[in-house]
């Protein structure tokens, strides 16, 4: 009878290899696919805060040149006004 050494009882076909090393790709494709969803989720994110960051300064300039079209267009009723009044001799 021959003796078996106590290790080569533990060890796998040469037919597992394969299967292993299968899965293991497997495994890293699909953390690899994790990772880049992840990855493409975070710059998502960062566009759309981006977009909401430009967007808020477009209204903010818009509501400016609004306040100044506004005030000029006050001015210029005062005005008319007040050419108006010194013609018809209101004034004083």
């Amino acid at each position: 009878m021959q003796s078996q050494l106590p290790c080569s009882s533990a060890g796998a076909g040469s037919g597992e290899f394969h299967v292993y090393r299968h899965l293991r790709r497997r495994e890293y494709q699909r953390q690899d696919f994790m990772d880049a969803m992840a990855e493409k989720q975070r710059l998502d994110e960062e566009f759309q805060k981006k977009l909401e960051r430009n967007k808020m300064i477009a209204e903010e300039q818009t509501a400016k040149r609004r306040r100044k079209r506004c005030m000029l267009w006050i001015n210029a009723v005062i005005v008319c006004l007040h050419l108006s009044a010194e013609k018809s001799g209101c004034g004083n």
